[in-house]
């Protein structure tokens, strides 16, 4: 691409989006001219992000901390969207892994709730408005554990992120005919801060051969991951759904 998709007059909701990849998308659709709602857990460190993309893009901003799995953080989103004429856009990055083990029954049902749920949840609230007026991108966040496994997570999370592709597939499939299309986006390792932590954590050795195993030689940017998401939310994509698209630096090849 040249450059970002043009997405004036559009309204997009983010979660999980004070940090990392939906930081970098949200800034990423605000330069494409798009109002953003960003939502994360923290609520200081999410007016902070608010604010650092306000800075620079004169559009709408807003920020709705709290649990995206939650029904009130869901309604508490979408009424905010719908003041500046309700959310054409959806990214359903919130979620997260653990390597934490042994993995409790706990800890799996945590797992699916912020990663498959949040995501139900999210598409669930946005796709009757986005049929109704016969236009709406939603992209969600796997990862390659989904199709392949975790190099840097546990099974359960491998098996969390499989659903949201699984999910994603029959949404696109019930939303197509009303011109709303879904997308996901799925991730390799990508230098986030919490990756970050999380590989410097582990062995040298065993961060050196996760690295091995990635044909680019290196980890992701979140930003790699905004421009792959804001192409599928822009015009551009418009004949694209029910895809997931690998970012991963060619970890695995489908």
């Amino acid at each position: 691409m040249a450059g970002p998709p043009d997405l004036a007059g559009r309204c997009a909701i983010v979660t999980g989006s004070s940090a990392g990849i939906g930081f970098a998308a949200a800034q990423r659709l605000a330069e494409a001219g798009a109002d953003i709602v960003l939502n994360a857990r923290d609520g200081p460190r999410l007016s902070q992000a608010v604010e650092r993309i306000a800075a620079t893009n004169p559009v709408r901003m807003a920020g709705v901390p709290g649990d995206a799995a939650s029904p009130d953080i869901i309604a508490e989103l979408m009424a905010t969207a719908a003041d500046w004429g309700g959310a054409d856009i959806a990214v359903a990055n919130a979620g997260g892994g653990t390597d934490h083990s042994p993995v409790t029954e706990q800890d799996a049902a945590r797992l699916w709730r912020n990663n498959v749920w949040a995501t139900q949840a999210l598409i669930g609230a946005v796709s009757p408005a986005m049929t109704q007026q016969g236009w709406g991108r939603i992209v969600t966040v796997s990862s390659v554990a989904g199709r392949h496994r975790s190099p840097t997570s546990v099974p359960a999370y491998a098996a969390a992120k499989a659903g949201v592709v699984a999910l994603t597939r029959s949404a696109a499939h019930d939303l197509a005919p009303y011109g709303v299309t879904v997308n996901c986006v799925a991730l390799g390792v990508i230098a986030t801060d919490r990756i970050v932590e999380r590989l410097s954590r582990m062995p040298d050795d065993r961060a050196a051969d996760i690295r091995s195993q990635i044909p680019l030689g290196r980890w992701g940017e979140p930003d790699e991951v905004a421009n792959a998401i804001s192409f599928l939310c822009g015009p551009e994509a418009g004949f694209i759904t029910g895809h997931t698209l690998d970012v991963n630096g060619g970890s695995w090849m489908n």
